[in-house]
């Protein structure tokens, strides 16, 4: 059958071509509901489809940090560099509007940094921990991890840097916030995987060690909130190295953590998570560990948290890739950025509904 893409406006299904710009506001789990509730005299069906959104201005990149502050998404950082040889840490961060489909360039970071951690409260972006690298062919060359925070204020368009996180300089560790304080633990320390958690609380500009993740120490997690509940932490890289596919809970109150459902896909690291609301999340695309040779994924899977159970949704119509940004605007996914075999890459892609 020919699929018509549309949008939604005031409950209205309008027809266009496939650019779309306002995207409707469903979550995964309520297709089925909508199908269900659709009336008309002739028969209309809902299905999900990735479309093209506009690609990241510069140049493609790999382990940059997203987030959403309200209606807008966030991407900064990464590994990237033209040439080759000059590869580096970025500093540059970009604003996506999905009304206009386009980036905005905003304020750089202080610190070029690569596969960082972060989390949102209010208004505001956290970035934490990461790795930093001077280009090869710069005087001063040199890597290093590093421990700090950099807080994002949304309405002044400012960096500033907060207290140093206090678990020790790390990369590839994980980071969520839950409610209005902000988390982020596990990652590579000093060659060792690590598995501490850590909150962070704003107003008071202070860390405290929480207990740590029950599972082997890890890098390279992926995360998701579950507003009302707790924070997900799932998958990721240990020694061996061997990729996971466990999925952790964090509930605040206690200080203690639970297990649900593993990811039926492929263990993995370098996924993205995806935030919903109170209903789920979302964990797309990312590496399985095989030898000879690693596997590049694509896929995307929806938990449901009324049924401790994940459903598994529409490829990314783009290149399976490891190490991508991502956000969700009003429940919808955006994953972009990352790296295949032929590179860095830049283009991005947002979740969409169609009619058939």
């Amino acid at each position: 059958m020919n699929w018509i893409p549309f949008v939604l406006v005031a409950g209205i299904a309008i027809a266009g071509c496939e650019k779309k710009i306002n995207t409707p506001t469903f979550r995964p789990d309520q297709l089925e509901e909508q199908m269900a509730n659709t009336q008309s005299t002739i028969p209309i069906h809902i299905g999900q489809k990735w479309y093209s959104a506009a690609s990241l201005p510069n140049f493609g990149r790999t382990a940059a940090f997203g987030f959403s502050i309200g209606s807008k998404g966030y991407v900064g950082g990464g590994s990237g560099g033209l040439p080759v040889q000059s590869r580096h840490s970025l500093a540059d961060f970009w604003e996506y509007d999905p009304t206009t489909n386009a980036w905005t360039q905003k304020a750089n970071l202080p610190l070029g940094l690569e596969r960082a951690a972060s989390f949102v409260v209010g208004t505001n972006g956290y970035v934490c921990t990461g790795y930093h690298v001077v280009p090869p062919d710069s005087p001063s060359y040199y890597n290093t991890n590093v421990n700090y925070l950099f807080q994002y204020d949304q309405t002044s368009n400012t960096w500033t840097q907060r207290s140093a996180f206090p678990g020790g300089a790390r990369d590839g560790a994980v980071g969520l916030n839950i409610g209005t304080e902000g988390y982020v633990g596990t990652g590579n320390n000093s060659g060792d995987f690590v598995k501490d958690w850590y909150q962070y609380d704003p107003p008071r500009d202070r860390w405290t060690r929480k207990a740590d993740l029950p599972g082997s120490g890890r890098m390279f997690s992926s995360s998701f909130t579950i507003d009302g509940y707790g924070g997900f932490v799932c998958c990721g890289s240990g020694t061996g190295p061997t990729d996971f596919n466990d999925v952790w809970v964090y509930f605040p109150g206690p200080d203690t953590w639970g297990q649900a459902a593993s990811l039926p896909g492929s263990a993995r690291e370098q996924a993205v998570g995806f935030s919903y609301g109170s209903t789920g999340g979302g964990i797309a695309c990312g590496l399985h560990y095989a030898p000879s040779p690693n596997v590049l994924l694509n896929d995307y899977w929806y938990y449901q948290l009324s049924t401790n159970q994940w459903q598994q949704r529409p490829s990314l119509a783009g290149s399976a890739r490891a190490g991508a940004a991502g956000f969700a605007i009003n429940n919808t996914p955006y994953i972009g950025t990352g790296w295949n075999y032929n590179g860095n890459l830049n283009d991005f892609w947002y979740l969409g509904v169609y009619l058939f």
